[in-house]
């Protein structure tokens, strides 16, 4: 439905937006300079198309944003394949269609993108729109992403070794995932580590080591977290 669809962009845009806030012009510029350096002007000229389309996008002009994107996406830019992909997927500027959601995804993920690698691990793991529902897929896009530092990526691959999902279970392998995507912040993987080494479930037990994680994860609000370190503190027998 519609607002599933909206759930799923807006999950999938959480990182793409925060990664371009922080970092967007500063390596669009480094980028800028090393293209003219190698005099590779085509290049220059789509970057600065890419940047105007994004700022259409961010602006809410969604429709000269698609003119912009669509024309890069199909010149092969892998960001405005995901960014037209978002759009065909929530219906911005466009009429909802989510073939072309999951082709130009796809299209993005095979060229790099690591947020669409993670939406496409996601499309699998749902059977969303024309992707046949296959959990070891997921777990492939999943990885893809994971090894280029996707934080949410990393925790799904966590979870994947976790539970055998997609993969054969392997709890010591789940903290490995677990623990980079917790070193990036995520509450979520922060309490996964904390539960890993309270249980000793994939780590070696360490109640130093559990409150560290569970305090990190509660310190964001994570109520599990917060729940198990009132329990840890708690006087034996109460």
């Amino acid at each position: 439905c519609h607002r599933d669809r909206v759930k799923l962009s807006m999950l999938l845009l959480s990182g793409f937006h925060m990664k371009r806030f922080l970092k967007g012009s500063a390596v669009l510029g480094l980028v800028l300079q090393l293209l003219s350096s190698c005099l590779f002007l085509p290049g220059v000229a789509l970057a600065d198309d890419l940047d105007d389309g994004v700022a259409y996008y961010q602006k809410g002009e969604y429709k000269k944003a698609f003119g912009v994107l669509k024309r890069l996406a199909e010149r092969g830019n892998p960001e405005a394949q995901f960014l037209l992909a978002e759009m065909y997927l929530t219906g911005k500027g466009i009429r909802i269609d989510e073939r072309l959601a999951g082709k130009w995804m796809l299209k993005a993920a095979e060229d790099g993108h690591a947020d669409a690698q993670f939406a496409v691990g996601l499309f699998y793991r749902d059977g969303f729109g024309e992707f046949s529902q296959s959990y070891s897929r997921a777990f492939y896009w999943y990885e893809k992403a994971a090894r280029q530092g996707e934080m949410r990526a990393q925790l799904m691959m966590g979870q994947c070794y976790d539970e055998g999902t997609g993969v054969t279970l392997d709890r010591a392998e789940a903290v490995n995932w677990y623990r980079k995507a917790a070193e990036q912040g995520s509450a979520t993987a922060q309490f996964r580590m904390g539960k890993a080494f309270e249980l000793g479930d994939g780590a070696a037990v360490s109640a130093d080591e559990a409150r560290l994680w569970y305090g990190r994860a509660a310190a964001q609000g994570n109520a599990d977290a917060i729940e198990r370190l009132d329990a840890m503190s708690a006087p034996p027998g109460s």
